[in-house]
């Protein structure tokens, strides 16, 4: 998440080529994927996030090929906020199993 905020910023500002950014979302979209969690509420936001980093690339793709990015962003940020509202609702009882997903939430 860390890492794409930094590329959306420096296309923001116009420092970074837009198909770095796609390329840098589908990665971040592969490195969630590449994961293996065991608990559902992480197995179910593991989904949504590779989704959600799929649909950002597919919105900075639209946006700079003269396409329908709000579709796409509408759904990335939708995504984002279930991801968010899993994560909090799941919080006490991962941290009792010795999982911190406070991290996540500040990100």
């Amino acid at each position: 998440m860390t890492q794409l905020e930094y590329w959306s910023g420096e296309l923001g500002a116009q420092d970074v080529a837009p198909g770095v950014v796609v390329q840098q979302a589908r990665s971040e979209a592969d490195q969630v994927d590449a994961t293996g969690p065991t608990d559902p509420t992480l197995a179910m936001t593991r989904k949504l996030l590779r989704t959600m980093f799929q649909e950002y690339a597919r919105a900075v793709y639209a946006k700079f090929h003269h396409g329908n990015a709000g579709v796409h962003m509408q759904l990335a940020y939708t995504l984002a906020n279930t991801v968010h509202d899993q994560l909090v609702g799941a919080q006490s009882p991962l941290a009792a199993k010795g999982c911190d997903v406070a991290p996540l939430l500040s990100s």
